[in-house]
């Protein structure tokens, strides 16, 4: 039997429990101006876009290796970014914004979501294969 199952818990507690305190520690949905119907996901956005430059740096570092594929890739994708990243409750705050008709701020969210998640994924890549050009990515 796999221990892979437990690798991911242990990782999306590690990533969730990460996850939280970011979100504790810049407020989540922060205001813009004080005014509280201008609040806008920044703990997710910093999240996502955190997570796809880690994403992006664990996959072109240790794609082949084997530790990673034994194990790292359950605990380190799967688990920890998994559950660190929140691109489900991205699609809720979106969905929610776009009920409540606040048009520019969900393009906006939308937009910067995107772009700067696959930046930085492609980034993360750069950076590991800068660091070890052996790596042929």
């Amino acid at each position: 039997m796999s221990l892979a199952w437990l690798w991911v818990a242990l990782g999306g507690a590690l990533g969730a429990s990460i996850r939280y305190g970011l979100s504790l520690g810049i407020g989540g949905s922060m205001t813009i101006a004080g005014d509280v119907s201008m609040r806008f996901p920044w703990a997710t956005l910093l999240a996502n876009a955190v997570g796809c430059l880690g994403i992006g740096l664990v996959w072109g570092l240790w794609a082949n290796a084997q530790w990673f594929e034994d194990w790292g890739r359950s605990f380190l994708l799967v688990g920890v970014l998994g559950g660190f990243t929140t691109f489900s409750t991205f699609s809720l705050e979106m969905l929610r914004m776009f009920e409540s008709e606040r048009w520019v701020a969900a393009i906006s969210y939308l937009v910067l979501s995107i772009l700067s998640c696959l930046l930085l994924v492609w980034l993360g890549r750069l950076l590991a294969k800068l660091g070890n050009p052996s790596l042929g990515i």
